[in-house]
């Protein structure tokens, strides 16, 4: 009945293929077996509570293997129909091209770009020694997966940190898109595990369930992380069997046919009764069908009042917000790519997250900033919250995981420092130019620049209060706290600071360059009578959701407005007439002193006042 169960899984992936007329065979066919052998043996779970947090978790890493996961799925008893697999990769379906987020049906991540599904693995892994709770997370990758520098950034750590909970159960067919495996790649992966403190083992022949299962019920015992590397077949069955052109395109009919003429299966998309039966008897519920609720809702109500500085560094203000919140709240965790102490991320009091204390609240993930938001990413999707920082030119390196996180829409939280020009003496290696607008284009995320203490505290309450990802970037230099920032006018995403007695024009701002444009604004009522409003816009995408009535009493048609932003130009361009009225930077950084770059770039006070005062 085992291989019976199998040979359906196989045929109807094989169906779902064909039918759409695209897809990965390749991998249906070598590594059936081992996601057949997690669900049936050793995957804790229980369909009827899904979101059960005490559960085991699989992970396919190895995203292209869709049709075999919603196959699997499907016969297991997940609410998977026969007609959501004849829809795979058509539009509005429950099946899409590559695994996306959904509990509903099974899937708990998103995955497709390789690597990011053991990064993320890593994260539940991290979140389960949190919680003290003793599940499993199963992961099934390919070579792809651990040639992508995320995912061995994420098990470096996962081996530093004993995670004993994670197993990667490695489909190695030695065969890739382009070609053999060996064009590439000839790493001793036992000797890569050993450096890395994992646990190595090997599976000889992919298709010797025995042998599979005891396998697996070895690296369950051990105590540390576990890779089984699983010899198998590519497109095994077929006269692609073992080639690259196995892997991602669908088979020819030939095939199909002889195909199923040897599992004994004359129809598509069908399964017979006693493989669902036997199939679905064998989820291991038992196991965990007591839900524990190890976190509960954030509170971010406290008072932050003695907090407040008239002149200090809104890095530094970030740091003393999060440590307020983070006492009142253990379900929040976190932790910086080895610049904790230079993002004030670092919390003494909390303890270290390590092998030695799973309690711990800070993890330190090292240099390793691509990891870092794919873990963040695990932990959030464990039900617990999550923030993790370095500087603002390193959301480069962060990009695929922020990306994730906004796709699921899952309320991942990325701090940022040294968020402009003004570091100076690092030079534009370290000065972010086009980041914010990187940041800003890519949906579901809000992205937060606040002027003052006020605006982190509104930025902070937002992002751990709303289920979608939020990125908060913060100053290194000194700010003045503003008199007319509002912590929940924040929410708004833009707001008026300084209102004037006639209205000549509108400065919007972010960041540290409100304290700027109030400045610049009350000198030049003083001195020449030009009377401007002064907007402070910590979070464009939530303006952008304000009601029309809303958004035009703040920036009323008609009016010249002047954009002040220490970064590049891209985005502003809807606010203003003409390029001349955006006062941003559309260049690389310099080395220097912040006061000669700020001059350089005529972005010091005295160049600004003069360009906004030719303005009007």
């Amino acid at each position: 009945m085992d291989q019976k169960v199998i040979n359906y899984i196989k045929s109807i992936a094989i169906d779902m293929i064909d039918e759409a007329g695209s897809g990965h065979p390749g991998i249906v066919l070598s590594a059936a077996p081992i996601i057949y052998s997690v669900y049936a043996n050793h995957l804790a779970t229980d369909i009827h509570n899904r979101q059960n947090n005490n559960r085991d978790r699989f992970v396919l890493s190895a995203g292209h293997g869709s049709a075999l996961l919603y196959a699997t799925l499907h016969i297991f008893g997940w609410p998977l129909t026969m007609p959501d697999l004849k829809k795979f990769r058509q539009v509005g379906s429950k099946t899409p091209g590559h695994p996306e987020y959904d509990l509903d049906i099974g899937v708990e991540t998103a995955t497709g770009p390789l690597g990011q599904g053991v990064a993320h693995a890593v994260g539940m892994a991290i979140a389960a020694k949190y919680q003290d709770i003793d599940n499993k997370i199963y992961v099934l990758c390919s070579d792809g997966d651990l040639m992508e520098g995320v995912a061995y950034e994420a098990l470096s750590l996962a081996g530093h940190l004993k995670l004993d909970n994670l197993i990667i159960l490695y489909d190695a067919n030695d065969v890739t898109l382009d070609g053999l495996l060996n064009k590439a790649f000839s790493e001793n992966m036992q000797k890569r595990m050993a450096s890395i403190n994992f646990a190595y083992f090997l599976v000889e022949n992919g298709e010797n369930l025995t042998n599979l299962n005891e396998t697996i019920n070895q690296a369950k015992e051990t105590n540390q992380p576990s890779l089984i590397e699983i010899k198998t077949i590519i497109g095994k069955g077929t006269s692609l069997a073992g080639s690259n052109a196995a892997h991602g395109q669908p088979l020819a009919k030939e095939d199909i046919r002889k195909l199923k003429e040897d599992f004994g299966i004359s129809n598509c998309f069908f399964v017979p009764d006693d493989v669902y039966q036997y199939a679905q008897n064998k989820i291991m519920a038992s196991k965990c069908m007591n839900s524990k609720n190890f976190y509960d809702e954030i509170d971010v109500t406290m008072d932050f009042q003695d907090l407040y500085e008239e002149y200090e560094p809104l890095r530094k203000s970030g740091g003393k917000i999060l440590a307020r919140i983070l006492a009142e709240n253990t379900s929040l965790i976190g932790g910086s790519a080895d610049v904790g102490s230079s993002t004030k991320m670092y919390f003494d009091k909390l303890g270290d997250f390590s092998s030695h204390n799973y309690r711990g609240r800070n993890i330190w993930y090292g240099v390793r900033e691509h990891a870092m938001g794919s873990v963040t990413n695990g932990i959030v999707l464990s039900g617990l919250s999550a923030y993790c920082s370095t500087f603002l030119t390193f959301a480069d390196y962060m990009k695929p995981a922020i990306r994730l996180a906004a796709l699921m829409n899952i309320p991942s939280i990325f701090v940022f420092t040294h968020d402009a020009i003004n570091i100076g003496p690092d030079g534009p290696t370290h000065q972010p130019i086009e980041q914010l607008a990187m940041l800003r284009s890519t949906p579901n995320l809000t992205v937060f620049r606040p002027a003052d203490i006020k605006e982190v505290i509104g930025a902070y309450q937002y992002a751990l209060t709303n289920q979608h990802p939020s990125a908060i970037v913060l100053s290194r230099s000194k700010v003045r706290k503003q008199r007319n920032t509002r912590i929940k006018k924040v929410f708004k995403g833009a707001y008026i600071i300084r209102k004037e007695k006639k209205l000549h024009g509108i400065l919007i701002a972010t960041g540290s360059e409100v304290m700027s444009a109030v400045n610049i604004a009350n000198d030049l009522y003083k001195e020449k009578g030009i009377d401007l409003r002064v907007v402070s816009m910590p979070a464009r995408e939530l303006f952008a959701k304000q009601s029309k009535k809303y958004q035009a009493s703040i920036l009323p048609t008609g009016v010249r407005k002047v954009v002040i932003e220490a970064g590049c130009s891209y985005g502003w361009e809807k606010y203003v007439y003409s390029s001349k009225y955006l006062l941003t930077i559309d260049s690389f950084g310099i080395s220097g002193s912040s006061e000669d770059v700020l001059k350089h770039f005529k972005f010091d006070f005295e160049n600004l006042k003069k360009q906004i005062r030719h303005l009007f």
